[in-house]
């Protein structure tokens, strides 16, 4: 055992793969949305690449949940096989407890106007050839709604689409314009869950603070769950109530915001929280002495066994047992990790000689200032 590792905590084979906070009620409120053992494959040069590999998820309604992760994790095409705009290869997905991962076109009409997504380049989302009017009224006219003038103008003023913008194009528009628009466009049908994919990540840092307070009343006013994709930690730690941690399309790591981002069990969350810029005076690590991922070991390969730990080649800190075992570790509160060193790596260093940036509530760098524009 590494000097400075402790005995640990308890080590379950089985738990649900989100918990909720504890309470009195006997019974638990069922999840809104449920992810089971979702898997999605990809063919390529004669090998299979997994780019979701047995994802378990429960959503919550009324809550906000953060997935991140470094790119090429899954984080995007597990919001594309939830909001059924790809196939998964196995596993399930369940809206109100109902199955909607085999559903034909037709038959998810009702689940499509309930979940809706906004994407990172709303430039490449939204029709270049429509106006902003068409894009508005079009989801209301499939879906055959009475009072589309009225409804259209409650979105407008909601979202702060200026009216002067319905005749013009995307192309016509700046980035954080037609943001605006591409939320505005998924409002419309009144959904009770968002998915965000990179909402914020486009535009600049005002436009990001306005973007993410506007998504914050929303949520509040309006009682709408959120599943929030973002590389930017910050973001995440300050509008998201809960996250997961995905590396090469599993979970590793997940719990409430505050315990993943400001205590993280995976070493790999470490690794994210550790790379966050911050300014010198927050920071009492130096740059050289934060943690960084392995660059001298095996290229990690596209498939790894379900006995291995997934971050295994790039590990700074892995023993002999992250080859053979991958435990799920229950920290209590419902944050739960998937390392061998969960729950044992000590505050101020990772047992090799590295200090720890990430401690304290600070540990991501300061708050981006809300600010709504027009309000």
């Amino acid at each position: 055992m590494r000097p400075g590792l402790g005995a640990g905590p308890t080590i379950v084979t089985a738990a649900p793969s989100v918990e909720r906070a504890v309470s009195a009620i006997s019974e638990p409120e069922p999840p809104l949305l449920e992810v089971r053992a979702l898997r999605r494959d990809f063919h390529r040069q004669g090998s299979v690449v997994s780019a979701i590999d047995g994802v378990d998820l429960a959503v919550y309604a009324g809550d906000s949940l953060g997935i991140i992760g470094e790119s090429g994790s899954g984080k995007s095409t597990l919001a594309r096989c939830i909001t059924r705009l790809d196939r998964p290869t196995a596993g399930t997905v369940h809206f109100q407890g109902r199955d909607v991962t085999g559903s034909s076109d037709r038959a998810l009409l009702w689940f499509r106007r309930q979940v809706q997504p906004v994407f990172q380049d709303a430039l490449t989302a939204l029709n270049p050839r429509w106006t902003v009017r068409r894009l508005l009224f079009e989801p209301l006219r499939i879906y055959h709604e009475a009072d589309q003038d009225a409804r259209v103008a409650v979105v407008l003023d909601d979202v702060g689409v200026r009216r002067e913008w319905l005749n013009r194009r995307p192309h016509d528009l700046s980035g954080g314009e037609r943001q605006r628009v591409a939320i505005a466009r998924a409002l419309v049908l009144r959904p009770s869950v968002l998915v965000l994919d990179e909402p914020t990540a486009s535009v600049d840092m005002s436009m990001r603070r306005s973007l993410l307070a506007l998504l914050v009343r929303l949520q509040a006013e309006h009682g709408l769950t959120y599943l929030y994709i973002s590389h930017d930690i910050r973001t995440v730690k300050q509008t998201c109530s809960r996250t997961v941690v995905m590396y090469r399309g599993r979970l590793v790591e997940e719990g409430s915001t505050r315990d993943v981002l400001t205590t993280p069990a995976h070493v790999y969350t470490r690794v994210l929280v550790s790379a966050v810029p911050r300014p010198a005076a927050l920071g009492s690590a130096r740059r050289s002495d934060r943690l960084r991922p392995r660059t001298d070991g095996p290229r990690p390969s596209s498939t790894v066994g379900e006995s291995a730990c997934v971050f295994l080649a790039r590990c700074p800190c892995s023993l002999p047992e992250c080859g053979t075992h991958v435990p799920k570790v229950d920290l209590g509160r419902g944050h739960v990790a998937r390392c061998v060193l969960a729950g044992r790596l000590p505050p101020d260093g990772d047992g090799t000689g590295h200090s720890a940036p990430w401690g304290g509530p600070d540990n991501v760098g300061p708050a981006i200032e809300l600010v709504e524009e027009g309000r």
